[in-house]
């Protein structure tokens, strides 16, 4: 066993490192039950590919997902886009028609040769045919022309409406860019802090002071002299229309203009005319249009996704906020969902492997255990497979292995009971010579001594004796037919010792009717006689007792005689005392190897004596009642 270690230990220091690697690893797997192994190679080679396929798959449907949300985003806005251009286009083309109307271009070269009628006549003339042409229209509420003096024509609208109470300063604003702008139109939003009376606000709760101006410089159609100047007031709720429809939950949309003010939006957060809060959204604009590609920013509230698309008749740029937590609904979703389902599916995993494990390690445990018994010496159990796998078959060549050693034993247990019969036989069918010849003396001797009296008596006991003996062919006998035998006995020891010992006799009732196999106590008997009684002087007394004692049937023989030692008690269960006295030369040791034959290791002879005091010899055999 030393050898083979060194050896071994020798084999793995010579070894690669790559090699030791792989023994230790092996190693560790067969030091592990083959259950737990097969569980971890199942999770293992089910989880971890699930795994990574999951988190790949995962990953790209979030690029997938935001890709798409930001492309929708980006050609809403430009579908937006494309509509604010239209409706800016067909103002632009309005503004053309209003300020070549004949009666315009008279009244912003002579107005102030117009008396106070003409003027308010003009007035009328314009108003009527504007509301013709803008009543069916809710876009435009106001048309007001400038005189190069700064003269005001109110074309259409009230006289209190909303563009007339704009700051001059405004105006004045306006007006200078559209001089530098040669009669191209601006456009400007506009919100209650351009005007100079707040307190309409309270009082007209409903006007919408929230708008978007036109202005351009009108130009005479003659000489190409500038005029005077036009302004058309639009509700800025006429562009949010447009968009109003899209959900602000998901997308916050709005018109900025180049300088960083609200034209437009969806949000009642975001009011017209003011300036967007955070600075980085211009510059988010302006890095989008340098990269080409929609990109992220930070601002005071959260993360979001800038998709935008100029305006280009305003110079304006229509805005689409997208959340970065909405963004991330569908794929947290989708996670969510993947966790869900993976957690089952790793549970369903680990119930498999422990089911396809358990069909595997459950057999060879079962195995292991029924081999276990063999070893300790059970030979009736058997597995009993009823499978088809290799395992039960294995079972099943263990099972027949099993069932040949059965009839191995079987026969071998046949062989020597009926080689013990033919001894017993043989035996039975001899009588020691020298016995009968002892036997004949005494008979002699005392016919001579004694009158005839006692002849009778001692032929007829071993008349009996050799007809139980001879006569009877059944193995099994009461507990009282041999005792009766036994009795026999000692009237035929009684004339050969003549007064040299006594038997008494300690019978329990119940036990009398009790079956036992015949020739077991006289040669306990006879070796009391002769061995332990015989040396000693004077008389001795054998006490026979039977009993039941732990479900077995007690028999005990104690002498006072000159008793033994451990060794000879030893030589006499192992045949080695002489027995040329025996009356059948059946020795204890016989004896005993019958009763462990016949009824199993757990019965048979115990001996215990103490030299010149005592020897008590113990016969166990199993309960057998009468059937």
């Amino acid at each position: 066993m030393m050898k083979e270690k060194l050896l071994n230990q020798k084999a793995y220091t010579t070894k690669s490192p790559l090699s030791r690697i792989k023994f230790l690893i092996l190693k560790c797997f067969r030091n592990t039950h083959i259950q737990a192994r097969l569980m971890v190679a199942f999770v293992i080679l089910s989880i971890i590919p699930a795994l990574i396929a999951g988190t790949f798959s995962y990953r790209m449907s979030i690029d997938a997902i935001k890709s798409k949300i930001s492309t929708y985003s980006a050609d809403l806005l430009s579908q937006i886009q494309q509509n604010v251009n239209r409706e800016l286009e067909r103002l632009e083309y309005d503004s053309v028609e209003i300020m070549f109307m004949p009666d315009v271009q008279d009244a912003l070269i002579r107005y102030n040769e117009l008396s106070e009628w003409d003027k308010m006549s003009l007035e009328l003339r314009l108003r009527e045919r504007l509301t013709n042409k803008f009543s069916f229209l809710h876009d435009v509420s106001d048309v007001i022309l400038y005189t190069n003096d700064f003269n005001k024509i109110v074309a259409y609208g009230d006289i209190g409406s909303n563009i007339l109470k704009y700051d001059d300063s405004y105006f004045k604003e306006m007006i200078e860019e559209c001089d530098t702008l040669n009669g191209a139109p601006i456009w400007r939003p506009s919100n209650i802090q351009d005007e100079v009376h707040y307190v309409d606000l309270i009082v007209n709760k409903n006007d919408n002071r929230e708008g978007i101006n036109l202005a351009r410089t009108v130009k005479d159609m003659v000489e190409g002299n500038p005029i005077g100047y036009i302004l058309i007031r639009t509700n800025e709720r006429y562009f949010s229309k447009i968009y109003e429809n899209i959900d602000d939950n998901k997308q916050r949309i709005f018109i900025i203009t180049e300088n960083g003010r609200i034209a437009s939006s969806n949000s009642p957060l975001l009011i017209t005319g003011d300036y967007y809060s955070d600075p980085k959204l211009l510059t988010g604009i302006n890095n989008s249009i340098e990269k080409g590609d929609n990109s992220f920013i930070y601002t005071t509230d959260q993360k979001y996704l800038l998709v935008h698309s100029k305006i280009e008749r305003a110079d304006w740029f229509i805005v689409g906020l997208i959340p970065y937590t909405y963004l991330n609904t569908e794929p947290w979703r989708i996670g969510i969902y993947s966790i869900v389902v993976g957690l089952i599916c790793f549970l369903l995993s680990i119930l498999l492997s422990l089911f396809i494990s358990k069909s595997i390690s459950e057999p060879l445990k079962k195995m292991v255990q029924t081999m276990q018994l063999v070893k300790e010496g059970d030979l009736t159990i058997c597995i009993k497979d009823q499978n088809k796998d290799e395992l039960s078959e294995v079972a099943n060549h263990f099972d027949d292995m099993l069932n040949d050693i059965r009839s191995l034993l079987e026969l071998t247990k046949l062989q020597e009971k009926e080689k013990r019969t033919a001894e017993l036989i043989a035996l039975q069918a001899q009588i020691n010579p020298h016995f009968i010849s002892n036997t004949l003396n005494s008979i002699k001797w005392m016919a001579s001594i004694q009158g005839a009296e006692n002849i009778e008596k001692l032929i007829f006991s071993l008349i009996q004796m050799l007809n139980v003996s001879m006569g009877k062919e059944d193995q099994v006998v009461t507990m009282e037919e041999e005792l009766e035998y036994l009795k026999n006995y000692i009237v035929i020891q009684e004339f050969r010792y003549y007064d040299k010992f006594k038997v008494k006799f300690d019978i329990d009732e119940e036990t009398l009717k009790l079956q036992m196999a015949r020739f077991l106590l006289q040669p306990i008997l006879e070796n009391a006689i002769i061995h332990g009684i015989e040396p000693l002087e004077g008389q001795g007394l054998i006490l026979v007792k039977a009993f039941i004692e732990d479900d077995k049937l007690k028999i005990t023989f104690t002498d006072d005689g000159v008793g033994f030692s451990q060794q000879r008690i030893d030589e006499a269960l192992c045949d080695k005392l002489k027995r040329k006295d025996a009356f059948c030369g059946i020795g204890i040791s016989n004896v005993n190897d019958r009763i462990k034959m016949l009824y199993g290791d757990s019965f048979g002879l115990q001996i215990q004596s103490v030299p010149n005091m005592f020897t008590t010899v113990e016969v166990s055999l199993p309960i057998i009642r009468e059937s």
